[in-house]
């Protein structure tokens, strides 16, 4: 996919589609993704991409001849027939340099294409639990630019129905030109939230996660997503345990049960040297003050840039909380 995160690099998420367990979204006028559980769909969906035929890049790459797997046409209107027959990948994805027939090739018929570890701009959301980390090699401090891969776990014991949704960024006493809205904001952190699922627990978060493009102290973002007409808080975080039986099951978590989490890929540039904040919001309720210690376990942990009354994560690794707790552990994503 690094050739999709290259094509739609500056975009942002647009045109969300979610039906019968699928979703599909455009990246402006420059990408078309859609996944689901299975295969099976078989639908006409705006694309919001130029007419033409374009090679879905999950099954093959474009050849000098047209494509090595499936091929779309989309029509003048941008609308497509986005159809998801692979049982072992359900994955549809198209875009601006990857048309029929467009082939930079290395004489074998794949594409070439220049290695994308990070790139500026909106990165996609575009895969169900883990996508592998945008580099295995940790660079000495961390990452300080570009975009990375960034887990929060924050635990909270809940009752069903209640929502947990992260707040955060650079606190307004540390950074001049912060504003009230997160479009302008100088604090606000621009994200793209990684799909985590799409059974029903999965729908508030896969709701309130459309349009959220920036952790900030805010709210609901102009244009967010809401769910049953209720808006979002924040950035939607979703309830996880280790239990394999249980529907909110996640294999990154391997703490417990009521552990709230976002996976999100996160500009590193906008951070304090690869450092941010972040608190939770609680069925409405804010954390308190966290009195962070001077320093946070785990293997990519270590002792704290600077003070601050809110969790402190780091950019491009694996963060752990306890909601109210001065408790924190970071780790490298595996």
């Amino acid at each position: 996919m690094a050739g999709f995160r290259k094509a739609v690099s500056g975009t942002d998420v647009e045109r969300w589609w979610s039906e019968n367990g699928y979703i599909a979204f455009s990246r402006g006028n420059k990408g078309f993704f859609a996944m689901g559980n299975s295969p099976g769909l078989d639908e006409t969906i705006n694309t919001g991409l130029p007419a033409g035929t374009y090679c879905n890049v999950i099954s093959g790459y474009p050849t000098t001849n047209g494509c090595e797997g499936e091929s779309v046409s989309v029509d003048g209107n941008g609308n497509a027939r986005i159809r998801i027959s692979n049982n072992g990948d359900p994955i549809f994805a198209i875009h601006i340099e990857a048309k029929s027939g467009s082939s930079n090739t290395n004489g074998n018929g794949r594409t070439v294409a220049p290695a994308v570890t990070s790139q500026p701009g909106h990165p996609p959301s575009n895969t169900v639990g883990l996508q592998p980390h945008t580099s295995t090699v940790t660079p000495p401090g961390g990452y300080i630019s570009g975009w990375h891969q960034t887990i929060i776990f924050i635990k909270k014991r809940t009752r069903a129905g209640e929502e947990v949704f992260f707040r955060g960024g650079i606190d307004h006493s540390r950074r001049q030109g912060c504003t009230n809205d997160a479009k302008t904001d100088s604090c606000a952190i621009p994200i793209g939230q990684r799909a985590l699922g799409f059974q029903e627990h999965y729908d508030k978060f896969n709701a309130w996660r459309s349009g959220d493009t920036k952790l900030d102290w805010h709210g609901a973002q102009n244009g967010q997503g809401t769910y049953h007409g209720k808006a979002a808080q924040g950035t939607p975080a979703v309830w996880t345990t280790n239990q394999p039986s249980s529907e909110g099951f996640h294999p990154l978590n391997i703490f417990g049960s009521d552990y709230w989490m976002i996976d999100m890929d996160m500009d590193c540039t906008s951070t304090e040297g690869g450092w941010f904040e972040v608190k939770a919001l609680a069925n409405g309720v804010w954390e308190g003050h966290i009195n962070q210690m001077t320093s946070c376990s785990g293997d990519a942990g270590g002792r704290l840039p600077f003070a601050s009354k809110n969790h402190l994560a780091r950019c491009g690794f694996m963060n752990v909380f306890e909601f109210n707790s001065n408790s924190c552990t970071v780790k490298t994503i595996k």
